[in-house]
């Protein structure tokens, strides 16, 4: 198994692809379920949401990335280094 506390640090594109296979899935799952509980559960006489019931652009890249952030940095990030650390560390 791969060691990072061994050898030379991983190349940045094997980094952006890890982390890139961390963001993808929870990205999509966020997207989904903002445009789920925009439709069905928010108001069309609030500002934020267009007349088709979902969330206007950049209020719904603000709430996607409040929550992604943080779990990418502090969840993804130290589980996908575990994970893919053979193919980070070789």
């Amino acid at each position: 198994m791969g060691n990072p506390n061994e050898g030379k640090p991983p190349t940045t594109w094997k980094l952006a692809l890890v982390k890139w296979f961390g963001l993808f899935p929870p990205l999509v799952m966020l997207s989904y379920g903002f445009n789920f509980l925009s439709t069905n559960f928010l108001s069309t006489d609030w500002w934020f949401v267009r007349a088709d019931g979902t969330l206007v652009l950049w209020v719904k890249l603000l709430c996607e990335t409040v929550i992604l952030v943080p779990f990418l940095n502090f969840v993804l990030t130290p589980w996908l280094d575990d994970v893919f650390a053979d193919f980070l560390y070789d």
